[in-house]
C-alpha cells in the first residue's frame, strides 16, 4: 500500500507541475522554449486531472491533496480565460453610435464535418448576417460556395466596402458597410487592417488568420494502429504546432505589434489566431489591448469545434477607447468555428 501511494504522489507531482507549466508560456518565447507553449493547449485537461487527484487523495484520508490544491490555487487565475459568468450576450439593436463587427472563419463553407452541401452553409450564413446586422465582418477563409454567390449577397445587404488580403478573391477578407479610408496588408498573407469611419471617428479594425497548424484527418491514429504508427503521428502532431506557435511570435512581434503601438485611434484586433489563451501572442496582446470575451462574455468561451479538441482561438481585442457593451458567441454548423460579436461604444 504504501509502494501504490509513492507511486501516486510522483504521478501527482507531476501533473501538478505540469499544470503550472501549461501557464507559462506568456512569459517564455516559443522560440526560447516550446515546451510552455505547447502545454498551453492543456491547461483545461490538467486543471481537470488535479481536481480528480483532489478526490482521490480526500478519499483515501491523506494529505496529497495539497500538491493538486496548492498548484491550482496558484494558477487559478487563468480559469476567467476559458470560462466567464455574468456578462451581456445581447447584441440587438445597437445605438447609432455604436460599432458592432462579427469575426468568423468560415472554413470555406465546409461545415463542421462536409455533410452538407456549400451553397446550404452559404445561405445559412447570410441569414445569419440578415439577423445581427454587424457594421463590419472579418472572415477567415472565405471562399464564395458553390451554388451561393455569398460577396454578390452581402454587397446587395449594403457591405459594399471590401478589403481582401492583395486583392485575393479568398481567404481573409472585410466586408463593410461604412467607408474604408485606408487599408493595408501587413506582412503575411495572414494579416490586413483597414480603417472605417464610425460617428465621425476613425477605427482600425486589424482582422487576422494567424499561422494554421495544417493539421487534418491523416494526422490521427486510426482504431487499431499499433504503438509505432501512434507514436509516429502523435510527433508529426506536436511538430506542426510547433510550427505554427512560433511563427504566431514572429507574426507578432514583426507585424501586428508595431501597427497597435504605432496607432493612436481605437483599434480593434479580430479574428482567427489559432493560439490559446494561455500562449505567448495571447499574452503579449492582452498587455496592449483588452479582451472583449473577457469583459462581456458568458459561459464557456470556446470557439473551434471541429476535427480535434476545441479550443478557444478566435478573439475581439479592443483597446481602451474603444468600451465593450456586449459579446456573443453564436453556435452553429456553418463552419467548425464559431462566430463572434461585439458591439462597442466609441469613446
Amino acid at each position: 500500500m504504501k509502494a501504490l501511494r509513492f507511486i501516486l504522489f510522483i504521478f501527482n507531482l507531476l501533473f501538478a507541475l505540469l499544470l503550472i507549466g501549461s501557464t507559462l508560456a506568456g512569459i517564455v518565447k516559443p522560440s526560447s522554449f516550446i515546451w510552455f507553449s505547447l502545454l498551453s493547449y492543456a491547461y483545461l485537461p490538467l486543471l481537470l486531472v488535479n481536481v480528480g487527484f483532489i478526490v482521490l487523495w480526500l478519499f483515501m484520508h491523506r494529505w496529497g491533496w495539497l500538491l493538486s490544491a496548492t498548484a491550482i490555487v496558484l494558477r487559478i487565475g487563468f480559469l476567467p480565460l476559458f470560462f466567464q459568468l455574468g456578462g451581456t450576450a445581447d447584441v440587438s439593436n445597437p445605438d447609432e453610435s455604436q460599432l458592432k463587427v462579427m469575426t468568423f472563419n468560415l472554413h470555406n463553407f465546409a461545415g463542421r464535418n462536409g455533410s452538407r452541401p456549400e451553397s446550404q452553409h452559404g445561405s445559412e450564413f447570410i441569414a445569419l448576417v440578415r439577423q445581427e446586422q454587424p457594421d463590419v465582418l472579418c472572415l477567415q477563409e472565405f471562399v464564395n460556395p458553390k451554388g451561393y454567390a455569398v460577396s454578390d449577397t452581402l454587397k446587395q445587404m449594403g457591405y459594399t466596402y471590401r478589403k481582401g488580403v492583395r486583392g485575393a478573391r479568398t481567404g481573409l477578407t472585410l466586408f463593410s458597410r461604412l467607408p474604408i479610408t485606408t487599408s493595408k496588408d501587413v506582412g503575411s498573407a495572414g494579416k490586413i487592417y483597414a480603417d472605417i469611419i464610425k460617428g465621425g471617428q476613425t477605427v482600425r479594425l486589424v482582422c487576422v488568420h494567424l499561422t494554421s497548424y495544417h493539421l487534418g484527418k491523416g494526422d490521427i491514429a486510426t482504431p487499431g494502429s499499433d504503438s509505432r504508427e501512434v507514436a509516429a503521428k502523435s510527433k508529426g502532431i506536436v511538430h506542426k504546432m510547433g510550427i505554427a506557435v512560433r511563427n504566431h511570435e514572429k507574426e507578432w512581434h514583426r507585424h501586428l505589434q508595431p501597427i497597435i503601438e504605432n496607432t493612436t485611434t481605437p483599434l480593434l484586433l479580430m479574428g482567427d489566431c489559432n493560439d490559446t489563451p494561455s500562449s505567448y501572442f495571447y499574452h503579449q496582446v492582452t498587455q496592449r489591448l483588452s479582451d472583449t470575451f473577457r469583459e462581456r462574455g458568458r459561459g464557456i468561451g470556446i470557439t473551434y469545434h471541429g476535427l480535434f479538441p476545441a479550443f478557444r482561438i478566435d478573439y475581439i481585442f479592443h483597446s481602451p477607447t474603444l468600451r465593450p457593451m456586449a459579446y456573443k458567441r453564436v453556435k452553429t454548423d456553418i463552419s467548425d468555428h464559431y462566430p463572434l460579436i461585439a458591439v462597442y461604444e466609441i469613446d
